[in-house]
């Protein structure tokens, strides 16, 4: 499957492309790194695997190494509907003020992505490109949200 691969070899370049937007708009701190772009880049990335967890699981199964029996697809197209409503959680919130429940949404992405990691890592062939694209993928958003956790605890 190619969007994983694409979207995380990008990511940098959908960083920048946000910093020139706000450059554009009269910004000129640009040393500034927000949690509003962490949102819109992992809504953007869940919202694409959440529509293609419900509408063609089998394939994306397939293509990270996995078997697939012939009744996987309504639990696979459940867990796309999951992820498409954390696509429109984080997208909904991402211009919100520091709050204790944005606090609170950090720290739940975070508690759901390392036992996802740690499932990728003990379950999955680890010989899967697309797997260790969606393992680079967990290890930043962990990365990238813990930092923003710690960041603001104190405020």
């Amino acid at each position: 499957m190619i969007i994983v691969p694409v979207f995380y070899g990008h990511f940098t370049i959908i960083l920048r492309s946000l910093y020139q937007y706000n450059y554009l708009k009269g910004e000129k701190n640009m040393s500034k790194f927000e949690l509003k772009y962490v949102f819109i880049i992992h809504s953007i990335i869940a919202f694409i695997f959440g529509l293609g967890f419900i509408f063609i699981p089998n394939t994306i199964i397939n293509s990270m190494g996995l078997p697939t029996p012939a009744d996987i697809g309504e639990p696979i197209r459940f867990y796309g509907a999951m992820i498409f409503g954390l696509a429109i959680l984080l997208f909904g919130i991402r211009n919100e003020p520091h709050s204790s429940m944005r606090q609170f949404i950090l720290l739940s992405i975070i508690g759901s992505f390392i036992p996802q990691l740690i499932f990728h890592l003990l379950f999955h062939p680890l010989t899967n490109f697309m797997v260790w694209n969606i393992i680079g993928l967990d290890v930043i958003f962990i990365t990238l949200y813990g930092y923003f956790f710690i960041k603001n605890r104190g405020k």
